[in-house]
């Protein structure tokens, strides 16, 4: 089967989608066990790999300041609220005949800080 008509049929059949994720969670769900029972039976690669993604914000080798960490994440969610609400803007715009689209100019990076 090409990969193309698989993907289509993804697409087109819920059914499969469904069969597709119960797999991989039934796949996740295995390793996640195996890799606890490692973790537990002292293999401190395990442990630490297990660590560091269930605890990110307690056992992370990021050095960055949890202050700048915190205005980074702010930042990219307003990016991206502002990348939404354009996209629905043009959306609205090429769904209406005879319309014009308006949009603010949206300070670019190096433009001063979003909150000010």
């Amino acid at each position: 089967m090409a990969p193309r008509t698989f993907e289509r049929w993804k697409k087109e059949h819920s059914q499969i989608r469904q069969a597709i994720k119960g797999g991989k969670e039934v796949a996740n769900f295995v390793i996640e066990n195996e890799l606890y029972k490692k973790a537990k039976s002292g293999n401190v690669t395990a442990m630490i790999f297990f660590l560091k993604n269930n605890y990110r914000e307690k056992y992370t080798d990021d050095q960055t300041d949890p202050a700048l960490r915190q205005a980074q994440i702010r930042k990219a969610s307003a990016e991206a609220a502002i990348a939404e609400g354009k996209a629905k803007a043009i959306n609205r715009a090429n769904s209406v005949e005879d319309s014009t689209l308006i949009v603010d100019d949206v300070p670019s990076e190096g433009d001063g800080d979003l909150n000010e």
